[in-house]
């Protein structure tokens, strides 16, 4: 949302949803009846905004049909939720295990020296709804500056940073970028 106005709106209505749902609480939810509201967010939350149009765009299909890639930086995990831009329905899909996000998804086709990251990587709306999550970002952020140091250091274009080395990188700070990878990590620290 760019327009003021509408970011308002949005505010406005959202507030409103909030109040709602704790009088709902109040009255229908055993334990709630003394609940109090102590705080919400400043700002309202944007699930969705522009994303890059990359060298790959992740899609519903990579995730839900578990697509490998030979240059995975990130595995995706969560549900795909993709809400209707109306506000009266979620369409919810529950990959079958953690998916692959290839380095390709980071970079901005056609444009030298610039890495995306985070909910404005290429993919479409529905694979979005799933590469959004928390820790999805927060392994994509690691991703992505762990390919920009590499370049730095190199002195390189991102374009150039071999996906092997990315990949070594990350495995030398304990990034789980393969379904192996989280069962040796879990095995690790079980011990």
């Amino acid at each position: 949302m760019l327009n003021p106005r509408q970011v308002g709106e949005a505010e406005r209505i959202g507030r409103k949803q909030v109040k709602s749902i704790v009088n709902f609480l109040k009255r229908e939810a055993p334990g709630f009846e003394n609940a109090i509201l102590t705080n919400i967010a400043t700002r309202v939350g944007v699930r969705e905004t522009r994303r890059i149009v990359g060298q790959y765009t992740l899609t519903a299909e990579d995730i839900l049909e578990q697509r490998s890639f030979d240059d995975v930086i990130a595995l995706g995990c969560g549900p795909m939720d993709v809400h209707d831009p109306n506000g009266t329905s979620v369409s919810l899909s529950m990959p079958p295990a953690p998916w692959d996000i290839p380095m390709r998804c980071l970079v901005p086709a056609g444009v030298e020296g610039l890495l995306v990251t985070g909910r404005a990587i290429s993919a479409t709306q529905e694979a979005n709804g799933g590469s959004r999550h928390m820790a999805t970002a927060m392994a994509l952020g690691h991703a992505t500056g762990t390919m920009a140091a590499i370049a730095v250091d190199q002195a390189n274009s991102p374009l150039s940073v071999p996906t092997k080395v990315v990949q070594a990188a990350l495995h030398d700070t304990a990034a789980a970028i393969s379904v192996e990878d989280c069962e040796r990590l879990t095995q690790v620290n079980a011990n």
